[in-house]
């Protein structure tokens, strides 16, 4: 093997470390400004905050969006904690597809209303931007780990051409 293509890998290895730790970076931010965003949208004086929330009756809107804000504040602390960038993308995969599926579970069973977890008076831009952040942590997330899969397949195969 070459000295240019021993190089060239460690090249490739570490910019997609370096892309990886940005991406939880990116993670990091968006979780911290919707986990702000949620506190602050359960002081608003709208009178939706105080009807029970579709999928978890037992709670009100606004207790909903405090809980939710509160997990998430919990969640960027476990994902700072985590030293092991694989089981980070792990923990992105999972938080963003909870989302995803409940956000899911909200489209198809009927609650057709524009996503709160903004704040209320952003409504559908607000909403399609949070699909888009939750869009972008699973994509990203998914392909980040299919990299880190890949490239630890290859540097443990024990055939290297």
């Amino acid at each position: 093997m070459t000295s240019e293509s021993a190089s060239e890998r460690n090249g490739n290895q570490e910019f997609r470390i370096r892309g990886t730790r940005l991406f939880i970076w990116s993670v990091l931010v968006i979780f911290l400004v919707t986990a702000l965003l949620k506190l602050m949208a359960s002081t608003q004086s709208a009178g939706m905050l105080d009807e029970k929330d579709f999928l978890f009756p037992f709670l009100s809107r606004r207790q909903f969006l405090v809980v939710g804000g509160l997990l998430e504040i919990g969640y960027i602390a476990l994902l700072w904690k985590v030293r092991s960038t694989r089981f980070a993308l792990e923990l992105v995969v999972w938080m963003s597809a909870v989302l995803s599926g409940y956000r899911g579970i909200l489209h198809v069973y009927g609650d057709g209303a524009p996503c709160s977890c903004l704040g209320f008076y952003w409504g559908y831009v607000g909403s399609n931007v949070a699909l888009g952040l939750i869009l972008w942590c699973l994509i990203g997330s998914i392909a980040f780990s299919l990299g880190e899969y890949f490239s630890t397949q290859r540097s443990e195969s024990p055939l290297r051409v």
